[in-house]
């Protein structure tokens, strides 16, 4: 008993004399979160649509404070509908849909703390940009656009197909709608045994009318030439005309009186209930020894051609003419009476006119090539006539050669030159009534150097140049848009 009582005596003072010291308090955490990396990055473009929008954090954070208060994203003043939620260090916003297109979103983080209860300082705001809808104002690869033609309602195109399972030399050919959005509404496609071409789409009151030959291209005499009506906002077939045979077809128009239709030797008036040929023009009419027709256009008083010639179809050559000058001879309705024919060339070759009215401003253009196919001597030329008396209010040249040519139906026009056989690359451009070019547009990388056709309407030059994408530039500005 009396040692027992000494070792606790002597444990007693050994814990009195050497007290057990506790360890010191860490340091309070006051270090705010901070971001250091956002997926995606500021300023990004072509994201996709289904991206979430995922925001790093320098430490932890409190997955409490990370809600559609303090994580958003705004599409401009909008609020895109989706969730927050927050795991160790990272930050995700998933939205509920899919992103539009082409959109430029905006995401704000703010007000997030740490696990020490440490918020951020200020906000955190960055922008992207969505991918282009890739099936707007697009067709499978193996449709090739040539023609267009548009509307209030939609946009129109012509083409062939560029392969074929069992005939790979072959063409078929297509026509197809797109909605102002861009979205394809109708495919109608054309296959046959033979070799098939189109030439020119028009529209007119809900319905597209269409050239196109059919038969063996190395035998001119074997083609046929049809006009077909369909419904512009289907597609569907609502008849087809054998016109005539042994050539080809280069330009449509239509109006309320009826369908015009210009080979290089005829041009015939079609009805527009059933397609009957109502009357036909031939070319030696308008003179000469060698006169072709390459293009029409009509407006309420006339029907306006557009063509070339070896003869002096006016009794006063132009000074200094070539081997081949431009013409355009106006007719009535009836293609009966003439009522202004009008020649013009210069001491180069004159051929591919195209003729295009702007019938707000009493304007009818005309562009075409004009220069040695050999030589260095190569131009666009355009030309502007008053449509009452056929005089010639101004013409230009600009390089490079032969243009496509397009009215607004106002007081200007845009032009594309440049073809594949006529290098370079070709620049759309804007030229108003007294010949001053509005703007120059930039050739995007998909611009084929094949320009098949433009049209202008809604604001908007679109552009099938060959491609399986429908081109599209701003009237006003010349910018492309997406």
């Amino acid at each position: 008993m009396k040692r027992n009582l000494a070792v606790m005596f002597a444990v007693a003072a050994i814990s009195c004399s050497d007290p057990i010291q506790p360890s010191p308090a860490p340091p309070k955490d006051t270090t705010p979160p901070v971001v250091t990396s956002v997926s995606p990055t500021d300023g990004a473009n072509d994201v996709s649509v289904t991206t979430k929008v995922v925001v790093e954090f320098s430490e932890p954070v409190d997955p409490a404070t990370v809600n559609l208060t303090t994580f958003k994203v705004l599409n401009g003043d909008n609020l895109v509908p989706g969730s927050a939620s927050a795991s160790s260090s990272q930050a995700t916003f998933t939205p509920d849909d899919s992103l539009d297109y082409l959109t430029t979103y905006t995401a704000v983080v703010s007000r997030v703390k740490d696990l020490a209860g440490n918020q951020m300082l200020g906000e955190h705001r960055w922008s992207f940009t969505t991918v282009r809808d890739s099936t707007l104002w697009t067709l499978p690869a193996k449709y090739l656009m040539t023609g267009v033609a548009a509307d209030e309602s939609g946009v129109y195109v012509i083409g062939s197909t560029q392969d074929s399972v069992t005939r790979a030399w072959l063409r078929d050919i297509f026509v197809a709608g797109f909605g102002l959005d861009g979205k394809r509404l109708w495919l109608a496609e054309t296959s046959t045994p033979e070799s098939e071409g189109v030439c020119d789409i028009a529209v007119s009151h809900g319905a597209l009318y269409v050239g196109r030959v059919f038969g063996t291209f190395s035998i001119p005499s074997s083609l046929e030439l049809y006009v077909d009506k369909r419904d512009a906002d289907t597609g569907a077939l609502v008849w087809s005309t054998l016109v005539g045979t042994g050539g080809d077809c280069s330009s449509i128009a239509v109006d309320e009186s009826g369908v015009y239709l210009v080979t290089l030797p005829y041009i015939f008036r079609l009805a527009l209930e059933d397609g009957a040929v109502t009357r036909t023009l031939e070319n030696r009419s308008v003179g000469g020894v060698v006169t072709v027709f390459h293009s029409v256009a009509v407006d309420n008083n006339s029907i306006y051609i557009g063509g070339t010639t070896s003869s002096d179809l006016v009794n006063e050559r132009p000074d200094g003419a070539g081997g081949f000058d431009f013409f355009v001879v106006a007719y009535d309705k009836d293609l009966r009476s003439r009522r202004w024919l009008s020649q013009w060339g210069d001491s180069l070759l004159q051929v591919n006119p195209e003729v295009s009215l702007a019938e707000n401003s009493g304007r009818l253009y005309l562009g075409g090539f004009s220069g040695t196919f050999l030589g260095s001597e190569k131009a666009s030329v355009i030309l502007a006539y008053h449509t009452a008396s056929g005089d010639l209010d101004w013409f230009i040249k600009r390089e490079p050669a032969n243009p496509c040519i397009a009215t607004d139906g106002s007081d200007g026009y845009v032009i594309l030159p440049g073809t594949s056989e006529f290098p370079p690359m070709p620049s759309p451009f804007r030229v108003r009534p007294d010949s001053t070019v509005v703007w120059t547009a930039s050739s995007p990388a998909l611009f084929n150097d094949f320009v098949g056709d433009v049209v202008v309407e809604n604001g908007t030059v679109y552009i099938a140049n060959n491609t399986s994408r429908l081109l599209r530039y701003d009237a006003e500005t010349g910018a492309i848009k997406q």
